[in-house]
């Protein structure tokens, strides 16, 4: 369907653009001056786990763009899609767990929760 593949590369876009915006994390919560309160260890994980989060949203944003026609045809394309929903599911429920939670990012985690879940249910 030609939806499923508007879908799907819209999803593909707010990943890469989610990639981004983690880059930006070093300047927007200070990390030159906060993290190195931390200790050394917890210090190079919290950098190691956004460098991460960063290759895998990109990598993922550019899967789904460059294999969008093929992402519904394929087990393992609906299987990547439900992943990705489960994926933003859980963050969705930490968000709304841990304190200081924003309803502005909560919303627009169950939109992406939608994004990946709706291909695979049409």
């Amino acid at each position: 369907m030609k939806l499923n593949k508007i879908i799907i590369t819209t999803g593909g876009i707010l990943l890469i653009i989610l990639g981004v915006f983690h880059m930006c994390f070093w300047y927007l919560y200070d990390w030159s001056n906060e993290l190195p309160k931390l200790s050394q260890d917890n210090n190079s994980i919290v950098q190691m786990m956004a460098i991460c989060t960063i290759c895998f949203l990109l990598l993922m944003g550019f899967i789904l763009i460059i294999c969008r026609a093929e992402i519904t045809k394929s087990r393992s394309g609906r299987l990547l899609l439900l992943s990705l929903s489960i994926f933003f599911a859980v963050r969705l429920i930490l968000e709304l767990i841990f304190p200081n939670g924003s309803l502005v990012l909560g919303g627009i985690l169950l939109l992406l929760v939608l994004i990946y879940l709706v291909p695979i249910l049409s």
